[in-house]
C-alpha cells in the first residue's frame, strides 16, 4: 500500500509566513543597501545581492554561535563581486550592514527566541518583529537619501571605512568570546550581561554610520549646487557690466559723433579712424560667449574658456543642448566641468595644448567626447598630472559614477600623446531631443 503524505494547513501558512518575512526584510535591506552602493548592471548580480541579503538578514544567530564567523567572508565577498564603485566605500557599506543585520539577529536569537521554549509561534512572532524592524530602518533612513546611491569622495569614504571596522571587530570579539564558553557557566552568563549592552551598541553604531553617509552625501551635493550658483552669478554679473558700459557708450553717442565730425572737418581722417577704433572697442561684445541653451552649462564653460585662455591653451567647443533636458543640472556641470579640469591640468605640460570639447543631445542619448593632449602615460597606465596626487577632486570615478547613475557609460583612455574621454547616456523623454543629430566628431 502505497504512503500518501499530507501537509498540515498549519505548517504550510507557517512556512509561507517566514518567507513572506524573509522576502520582505530582505528586500528592505536590499533596497536600502542599493541607495548607498551601485550594483552591477547585471540582473544576476542584482539577483544575487538580494538573495544574499534576504538569508543574512534572517540568519539565525545567537552569542557563541559560530554562524557569524562563518556567514561573514561568503556574504561580504559576495556583495563585493556583485557591486561597483569605489572600494573603501563599498567595504565601509558592506561592513556597516553586515554588523547592523547581525547585531538584530544576534539579539533577538540570543534574549527573545533563547528565552523560554521554543515553539513555532514564537518563531513567527521573532521572524514578524525583525522583518517590522528592517521595514522602519528602511523607511527612515530611505528619506534621507537621494533616488540613486549617494557620492562621496574618496577621502570620506576612507574615514568611513575606518570607522565601519569598529562594529565589525566589536561583534567578532563578542560572537568570539561566547564560542569560547558553555551554554550556563558562569563566564557564558557575563558575556551574556555584556552582549545586551554591546549588541545595542553595534546596531546603533552601524545605524549611525548609514546616518552620517546619509548627511555627508546632501553636504556634497550642496556644495556643488553652490558652487553652480556660483558660477552663474559671475556669468550673469559680467553679463550685467557689459550691458551698463555698452548703455553709458550709447548714452555718450551724440558727443562721440560731433567729435568724429569735428576731426572730420578739421583735415583729420587718421585720427578720426583711431577714435572710431577705440569707440568700436567699448561697445563690442566680451569674451563671454554663449555656447548653448543650457545656462549653467553655458555659465560652467566661460568660466573654464577664462581658465584655458589664462594657461595659454587653445579650445574647440561644439556644443548642442537645449534648456533642459533630463539630466540634472549639478550633474552635468559636475561631468563637464570635471572633465575640463582634467583636461587643462594635463594639457598645459602636453605638446599638443589644444582642447577639443564635443557635446549635444541627439536621440534620446546625451553625448560628450573631450580630447586633449596627454604627457602622463607610464607602461599604458595613467598617471595623475595634479602636483600632489595624493588629493585627488571628483575625478574618473566621480564621473562614472554619474554616467553610471543614469544609466549610461564612461570611458577615459590615452591614446599615443592624446587623452580621450567619452560619456553616454541616455535621456528620459520628457521632450524631444532635437530633430536629427550627427555622430561626434
Amino acid at each position: 500500500m502505497e504512503s500518501v503524505y499530507i501537509i498540515e494547513p498549519r505548517g504550510m501558512l507557517e512556512w509561507l509566513y517566514s518567507m513572506v518575512c524573509i522576502l520582505l526584510g530582505g528586500f528592505c535591506i536590499y533596497r536600502l543597501f542599493v541607495c548607498y552602493i551601485q550594483p552591477r548592471q547585471n540582473w544576476i548580480c542584482k539577483l544575487v545581492l538580494f538573495a544574499a541579503f534576504g538569508i543574512s538578514s534572517f540568519m539565525p544567530i545567537w552569542l557563541g554561535d559560530e554562524n557569524l564567523l562563518l556567514t561573514a567572508p561568503p556574504f561580504i565577498g559576495t556583495v563585493m563581486l556583485c557591486t561597483q564603485g569605489n572600494r573603501y566605500g563599498r567595504l565601509c557599506t558592506v561592513f556597516t550592514f553586515f554588523c547592523l543585520e547581525m547585531s538584530l539577529s544576534a539579539f533577538f536569537g540570543t534574549y527573545l527566541e533563547g528565552v523560554g521554549p521554543y515553539t513555532s509561534s514564537s518563531r513567527m512572532v521573532f521572524d514578524g518583529c525583525r522583518c517590522v524592524s528592517y521595514i522602519l530602518i528602511f523607511f527612515y533612513l530611505k528619506r534621507k537619501l537621494p533616488e540613486k546611491w549617494v557620492y562621496l569622495p574618496k577621502r570620506l569614504w576612507k574615514i568611513l571605512f575606518w570607522f565601519s571596522l569598529m562594529p565589525l571587530g566589536t561583534l567578532a570579539a563578542l560572537v568570539t568570546l561566547g564560542m569560547s564558553e558553555r551554554f550556563g557557566d558562569p563566564a557564558y552568563v557575563q558575556i551574556w550581561a555584556m552582549g545586551l549592552v554591546i549588541l545595542p551598541s553595534v546596531f546603533l553604531t552601524s545605524f549611525t554610520i548609514l546616518a552620517a553617509v546619509s548627511a555627508l552625501a546632501d553636504y556634497e551635493q550642496m556644495e556643488r549646487a553652490v558652487h553652480l550658483l556660483e558660477l552663474r552669478e559671475d556669468y550673469y554679473e559680467s553679463l550685467r557690466q557689459e550691458e551698463t558700459r555698452i548703455r553709458h557708450v550709447r548714452h555718450d553717442m551724440k558727443n562721440h559723433l560731433f567729435t568724429l565730425r569735428g576731426l572730420l572737418a578739421g583735415g583729420k581722417p587718421g585720427e578720426a579712424a583711431a577714435y572710431l577704433d577705440g569707440l568700436l572697442g567699448e561697445v563690442q561684445p566680451g569674451q563671454k560667449a554663449r555656447f548653448c541653451e543650457n545656462e549653467a552649462v553655458n555659465a560652467l564653460l566661460c568660466s573654464k574658456v577664462d581658465l584655458i585662455l589664462q594657461k595659454g591653451l587653445d579650445y574647440d567647443f561644439r556644443i548642442l543642448l537645449e534648456e533642459r533636458i533630463s539630466i540634472a543640472d549639478i550633474d552635468l556641470c559636475s561631468l563637464i566641468g570635471n572633465a575640463l579640469d582634467n583636461a587643462i591640468r594635463a594639457a598645459v605640460s602636453a605638446e599638443d595644448q589644444k582642447i577639443s570639447l564635443r557635446c549635444r543631445c541627439d536621440k534620446g542619448m546625451f553625448m560628450l567626447k573631450v580630447v586633449n593632449g596627454f604627457g602622463g602615460e607610464i607602461d599604458g597606465r595613467l598617471k595623475t598630472t595634479k602636483p600632489d596626487s595624493g588629493r585627488h577632486g571628483f575625478g574618473i570615478p566621480g564621473m562614472r559614477e554619474i554616467a553610471a547613475r543614469y544609466g549610461g557609460s564612461l570611458e577615459a583612455k590615452a591614446q599615443g600623446d592624446r587623452f580621450v574621454l567619452a560619456a553616454c547616456m541616455p535621456l528620459r523623454r520628457t521632450s524631444e531631443q532635437g530633430a536629427e543629430g550627427k555622430e561626434l566628431q
